[in-house]
């Protein structure tokens, strides 16, 4: 990310007015391999910002750290990292294959271990990634980071890769469908496992950042997402951020959809659900798709 960039962002974000606090979420690609960058957009924002609280988290697949890295996200204040398992060591190793080390599974816990004793104050989360040919190992790796990380503050919790299309015309037999996922999860919670799947929801005022007015996600070269998921996706780009912080809409049919053009109080099938307030209607770019552009998926937390 260019200075630029940094400064139109910093001067865009600054100029909102009553700001009481910042929520940043460092997302990637990989974040770790940008780090200086990360330092310096943080001091350019904070500098701006002149006192106003900033909070900050990470996702990150735990490969690229090291003690400097470490250093760094304390200096920025990040109190969150997610970080992605996909399975045990041979799952994990061959979805995120990575050149020069045979075995990344054992590197990201080596760094989870120098990461809780160097920065204790961070909570980590484990998030694991499961498909239909993975999540027989969950219980083994939940076990293996309960017992190795035993009084540290880090937690793990199950992610579903999930077949949303609804068509029959994709062929994804090893992703969970919607009537599958709620039925493992019940498994695990039958066998003594505890996941977030099973706790009472917290409180939410939107579902999720596409339809929050004030979340904004942008990618290294200026372009503007609702999404982070879309960053480096040129068909999801709503805008542009300049140096002189003007925030330039490209899409202003893009944006409407994504923000006012799915609302789950106008889906009958929402509407009668009793489990509204809880899912806020599912995924909001599932409907939009659904909506605007012709796809059969299923949105909603189950089939039921």
């Amino acid at each position: 990310m260019s200075e630029n960039i940094m400064r139109g962002i910093t001067k865009f974000v600054s100029s909102m007015e009553n700001i009481k606090q910042t929520n940043i979420t460092w997302f990637g690609g990989e974040p770790l391999m940008a780090v200086p960058q990360m330092e310096k957009l943080y001091r350019k924002l904070k500098r701006e910002l002149k006192g106003i609280p900033i909070q900050s988290n990470i996702i990150t697949s735990g490969f690229h750290f090291n003690e400097t890295n470490i250093r760094a996200l304390q200096r920025m204040r990040i109190s969150q990292m997610q970080i992605t398992l996909d399975g045990m060591r041979e799952s994990h190793n061959k979805i995120k294959y990575t050149s020069g080390c045979e075995d990344a599974f054992s590197k990201v816990l080596e760094n989870i271990d120098v990461t809780t004793r160097l920065a204790p104050e961070i909570h980590v989360v484990i998030r694991t990634n499961l498909t239909k040919t993975n999540a027989h190992e969950y219980e083994e790796l939940q076990n293996l980071i309960i017992e190795r990380y035993k009084g540290k503050n880090i937690a793990i919790a199950p992610a579903f890769v999930m077949n949303r299309d609804e068509s029959g015309k994709a062929d994804r037999g090893n992703l969970f469908s919607h009537s599958e996922y709620p039925t493992y999860i019940l498994g695990l919670s039958n066998s003594g496992i505890d996941s977030p799947h099973v706790r009472y929801p917290t409180r939410n005022i939107t579902e999720c950042a596409i339809r929050n007015p004030l979340s904004l996600s942008f990618g290294p070269d200026g372009a503007v997402y609702k999404c982070w998921k879309h960053i480096g996706n040129p068909e999801f780009v709503i805008g542009k951020i300049d140096k002189d912080r003007i925030l330039s809409v490209t899409d202003t049919t893009l944006l409407n959809r994504q923000m006012y053009g799915a609302d789950p109080l106008e889906d009958k099938q929402c509407r009668e659900c009793p489990y509204l307030p809880i899912c806020h209607g599912g995924c909001p770019i599932q409907r939009v798709q659904n909506k605007f552009y012709g796809a059969h998926n299923n949105h909603v937390l189950s089939s039921s």
